[in-house]
């Protein structure tokens, strides 16, 4: 458990979305769910796994932004795709590519 590995941020997610199951997203769930993103702050599983926690409990913002997060650290997650895509939040993007078009035919 937590005790045998502090730093694990798997067991606190896992932790925080237990707490959230049986008391609700209260404080002491939501301190496990955040020492997960903290201890593992670039991965993108991690996110997702946070996020679905806040989607069952109707925190729809808070997981829009989860699953946005795990998309910049990996872009082809195929979880956050899909649940920001049941969210109602577009998930292809042309403005980088547009953004390219424009300072490669621009005049000098």
């Amino acid at each position: 458990g937590i005790a045998a590995a502090p730093e694990d941020a798997r067991m606190h997610a896992k932790l925080g979305a237990a707490l959230a199951s049986l008391h609700g997203l209260n404080k002491l769930a939501e301190a496990s769910l955040r020492k997960a993103l903290e201890l593992e702050s670039n991965s993108a599983e991690r996110f997702v796994e946070v996020a679905e926690v806040y989607h069952q409990f109707d925190r729809l913002d808070d997981a829009r932004t989860l699953f946005k997060r795990a998309l910049l650290i990996d872009p082809q997650n195929i979880e956050a795709r899909s649940a920001l895509e049941k969210l109602g939040v577009p998930t292809t993007s042309t403005e980088p590519q547009a953004g390219f078009f424009k300072r490669l035919f621009r005049k000098s």
